[in-house]
């Protein structure tokens, strides 16, 4: 339900002189009236990184002479992500983090000092046109009651004749942020280090009387685990955060109590024995984390040491 708030249209913001109808457009027209509306761009892009060094290329080559303002704010990456941004992207913003602050805190160094009013978040392994871009901005202005726009990030997803669809949350791959309506709401909760934290934030404006809107006929294929190289310790972190940030939601919203998430601490136990026992090591791995990431969460223990550092990584 869309608040009173909500009720009035935002003021009118610039056009880019290529928006007509959608078939109207083409990248090569969007490229050009971006270069000549540079001074009154509406939309800047900001995409979290570590270790992405293989995929980031990709992204950054589609709002390459864009004239679109992007930012890579970048996880503290060892594989040569900041050396190839700073090498062959000069245009592009590079924020550095000490440390890995994972998806949410990193997003928001950037949210926090975003000067459009709009914001395109993108993980760094999604695959657009910048026709599309242009396209989701549309829908955004369009619906001026939304603070988070997203578009069909799988093929299950995508629906040719489904141009909106009201959600109640969307994958933080691909974010379309109205930065008005957001700072009503608050950026990304800090607490979270991975998982849930879109959720989070979708909740959030919701509850706020906005709306989370999902485009249905554009898609932006997101590969899940392709943005960081994976391996045994990366999954452990990973599963680990996943079973904590989990908890911390639920009790967040009053959805899991003190002895539930013991319960389930005890049953994700006896599922890592029985994969044990059968020898499968890579289930075994999985259920320990989330056992040890739950019971993290009911000691008290945060996703983040005194050093800022998350928990597990080292």
């Amino acid at each position: 339900m869309i608040s009173a708030r909500c009720g009035s249209v935002q003021p009118e913001l610039t056009e880019f002189g290529c928006f007509g109808p959608p078939d109207s457009v083409s990248s090569s027209d969007c490229q050009r009236h971006m270069e000549k509306y540079d001074a009154n761009i509406d939309i800047s892009v900001v995409t979290v990184s570590y270790n992405s060094s293989a995929v980031l290329p990709h992204l950054l080559d589609v709002f390459r002479d864009s004239g679109l303002a992007v930012t890579v704010v970048d996880n503290a990456s060892t594989d040569g992500t900041r050396e190839l941004v700073r090498s062959n992207y000069p245009e592009v913003e590079l924020i550095e983090n000490s440390t890995n602050l994972g998806y949410g805190r990193a997003a928001n160094v950037a949210l926090k000092g975003a000067e459009t009013p709009f914001v395109l978040l993108l993980n760094p392994d999604v695959t657009l046109h910048l026709e599309q871009v242009i396209k989701l901005l549309r829908r955004a202005k369009d619906h001026p009651c939304a603070s988070i726009i997203s578009a069909a990030t799988t093929l299950e997803k995508y629906d040719e004749n489904v141009e909106v669809e009201s959600v109640e949350v969307v994958l933080g791959a691909v974010m379309l942020l109205n930065m008005n309506r957001l700072k009503e709401v608050g950026f990304f909760d800090e607490k979270f280090f991975l998982f849930f934290e879109e959720t989070d934030l979708c909740r959030r404006s919701i509850d706020h009387g906005l709306e989370v809107l999902l485009c249905r006929d554009i898609l932006m294929p997101h590969v899940k685990g392709r943005s960081t190289p994976s391996s045994e310790k990366i999954q452990f972190v990973r599963n680990w955060h996943y079973a904590w940030s989990q908890c911390y939601f639920n009790r967040k919203y009053g959805y899991e109590r003190a002895l539930t998430v013991r319960m389930q601490v005890y049953k994700i136990r006896m599922k890592a024995l029985l994969a044990r026992l059968l020898g499968n090591r890579p289930l075994y791995k999985k259920y320990l984390a989330k056992a040890a990431g739950r019971y993290a969460f009911m000691c008290g223990i945060e996703a983040f040491d005194d050093y800022d550092r998350p928990q597990m990584f080292d």
